[in-house]
């Protein structure tokens, strides 16, 4: 994680979180008007009570930067 620069775990959330945001961003706003998908639709996504996991897919890019820092200090 060298080239993105962070100082601390706290910097290292952040970037992981930015990387949530922009995910879902981008993922409801082309979803919804590029694509046509009604918000019911794109918000089923997250339903993981009807198998979708697609929450675990951004859990994991929130932990990504602390992870590899982590692991790469290890």
């Amino acid at each position: 994680m060298s080239w993105v620069g962070p100082n601390s775990q706290l910097e290292n959330f952040l970037i992981g979180l930015f990387w949530v945001l922009l995910t879902v961003g981008f993922e409801f706003l082309a979803g919804h008007y590029a694509f046509k998908k009604s918000w019911e639709t794109l918000l089923a996504d997250y339903n993981i009570a009807q198998g979708r996991i697609w929450i675990l897919v951004l859990i994991t890019n929130l932990l990504a930067p602390t992870i590899a820092v982590w692991g790469k200090n290890k």
